[in-house]
């Protein structure tokens, strides 16, 4: 396990970072060491763990500028021998978020029927719907897409972003100043296909985020 604490990091800020180990089987391991794929090998309280028993470790990681507008992945592998000679070895990653900004996907409309769209965010496509939002958070600068797809009998009339909006039949960029900790929504207002300006069909809103 991996596990950290940090409030609003600026650059140069220590992080501390606490591992540990747990023999969970029913012989003793032996000759443990342990390497984090960031920071190396990992000093252990104690490198031989009878059944049930637990060891830990301590890291310190220097924040660089780059991980206070996201998050940093460690992936830690424990290795040993136990008491009958054969290797063990185990792998566990975490995700140790420091800060970053988030952004916030929401539908709203009015009338009958469903009211969902299939969405598009960097590749990845999800349903959007009436009350259930989609979040994604500790993201860096850089150029986010958001589409709205164009098999859906529902389009985006209109969608709005904290900055900027545009309309489906003529979509335009705008461009959104992602801070560290700073949330931004971006709202789409769904109509049936029919009640679009010119029956409009997939739109897409460019997210260019910069750093301030």
């Amino acid at each position: 396990a991996v596990a950290a604490t940090v409030d609003e990091p600026a650059a140069g800020d220590a992080v501390q970072l606490r591992y540990e180990i747990h023999n969970t089987g029913d012989v003793t391991i032996n000759n443990i060491r342990m390497v984090d794929n960031e920071l190396g090998p990992i000093a252990l309280t104690a490198t031989t763990l009878r059944p049930g028993e637990r060891a830990t470790g301590n890291a310190v990681r220097m924040i660089q500028p780059a991980d206070v507008i996201g998050a940093f992945v460690h992936t830690v592998t424990a290795a040993g021998v136990d008491s009958i000679g054969r290797p063990v070895q185990a792998s566990r990653s975490n995700t140790v978020a420091i800060s970053g900004g988030t952004i916030i996907v929401k539908v709203v409309g009015e009338g009958d029927g469903p009211q969902e769209t299939s969405v598009t965010f960097n590749g990845a496509t999800f349903t959007a719907s009436l009350g259930h939002p989609f979040t994604f958070e500790a993201l860096h600068t850089g150029r986010y897409t958001i589409r709205q797809e164009s098999a859906d009998a529902w389009a985006p009339s209109t969608a709005l972003c904290d900055g900027g909006s545009w309309e489906s039949a003529s979509p335009s960029e705008v461009e959104v100043a992602l801070t560290r900790g700073q949330v931004i929504t971006c709202t789409f207002t769904l109509d049936l296909r029919d009640d679009g300006p010119g029956g409009a069909g997939a739109a897409t809103l460019y997210l260019p985020v910069v750093q301030r």
